[in-house]
């Protein structure tokens, strides 16, 4: 995936967030990318941009579950996809658990 093709799947998930009626950050923040995406060389050539965060389970004795942005999450029950986290609150990307 392109850089650019990866901001606008992000600017595409961050519209997809919910919250409060009349809250505009997800909006926000999308145009942002989207901003961010038709700038001419802000990634340099040949560069690939994750999409996905994928996690890992890190300490089975503790629930501690680690990021491949390098985030480290502990949940007293489950993992990522139990506790329905759909993005990592390290980097933002979509949270993906590895099965």
């Amino acid at each position: 995936m392109t850089y650019e093709k990866g901001l606008l799947r992000a600017a595409e998930m961050a519209e997809s967030i919910n919250c409060a009626s009349g809250c505009k950050l997800p909006s926000v923040i999308a145009s942002a990318i989207r901003a961010e995406a038709s700038q001419p060389d802000s990634q340099p050539e040949g560069v690939v941009v994750p999409v996905e965060c994928e996690w890992h389970l890190d300490d089975e004795d503790q629930g501690t579950w680690a990021g491949s942005c390098g985030a480290l999450w502990t949940f007293t029950e489950g993992g990522p996809t139990d506790n329905n986290m759909k993005f990592c609150p390290e980097c933002g990307r979509a949270a993906r658990e590895q099965k």
